[in-house]
């Protein structure tokens, strides 16, 4: 039988600049917090956040063989930051803590409009090297395929402190993505184990459809938006009006 050893590793995201973690001092919700509690966490899956029971993270982060960290974020767009440089490389190729730190602030291809999961990513330079340094302020998380675009004459893209990246298309159209809002807290109370009964249970927000309400409106904004672009500039004569079958067309994902 083989021996394997499992190392367990906490990260705790704080605002750049504060000393503790975010929104530490301030409940979700109007209630005392319970073992019960969901609370989102991201790490299992990078680019799909997952919600653990709030009792298990408190016994993980008392466990001695869990390694605690406190990763400092940008406070506006929650991007994960490595603000003293200590990761960053003279060579060409990141370093281990350096690729996990760019793959978990993306979560995914920062590519406008793409799913691919960070994992399946290379870590691109946005200004090429040696021009561009080998630090999260200028790596980003790029399928092969959009990889490959991003090369492509006319394109560019610049990667922003706050972890913004904005790209520019051969025909001038500007498109911004975000990196993942590690700052975000989501929390799902439970219900204490003195409640009466559920039906006495003081009513409470629905806090997980809000936070999908919000993030599905975003989705469906930026796909009409994009839509609405190459409609416009599908034909010269867009004024005249698109044929039928560039509505047909224009419905499904733009080339590229």
């Amino acid at each position: 039988m083989q021996h394997a050893d499992v190392r367990v590793q906490l990260v705790l995201t704080s605002p750049a600049g504060s000393s503790g973690p975010a929104g530490a001092a301030e409940p979700a919700v109007d209630v005392e917090p319970v073992p019960g509690d969901l609370v989102q966490v991201h790490g299992i899956r990078p680019s799909e956040p997952m919600f653990v029971g709030r009792g298990w993270l408190e016994h993980l982060a008392a466990d001695a063989g869990t390694d605690v960290v406190l990763q400092q974020c940008h406070p506006a767009t929650g991007a994960r930051l490595d603000p003293d440089g200590r990761f960053a490389r003279t060579g060409y190729r990141p370093g281990e803590p350096l690729a996990a730190l760019v793959r978990a602030r993306d979560g995914r291809c920062r590519f406008p409009g793409c799913s691919v999961a960070a994992r399946f990513c290379d870590l691109d330079h946005a200004r090429p090297w040696p021009a561009g340094r080998t630090a999260a302020t200028n790596l980003l998380c790029l399928c092969r395929r959009h990889h490959r675009v991003k090369q492509a004459p006319g394109w560019r893209v610049r990667l922003h402190p706050d972890g913004t990246a904005e790209w520019t298309d051969p025909t001038g159209i500007v498109t911004t993505t975000a990196p993942l809002d590690a700052l975000e807290r989501v929390v799902l109370p439970g219900v204490p184990d003195d409640s009466p009964s559920p039906e006495t249970a003081p009513e409470l927000p629905s806090i997980l459809e809000e936070a999908l309400e919000h993030r599905l409106g975003e989705h469906e904004a930026l796909v009409r938006h994009r839509r609405c672009r190459h409609r416009a500039e599908s034909r010269p004569d867009a004024a005249a009006g698109p044929r039928r079958r560039d509505l047909d067309r224009l419905t499904g994902d733009p080339p590229f």
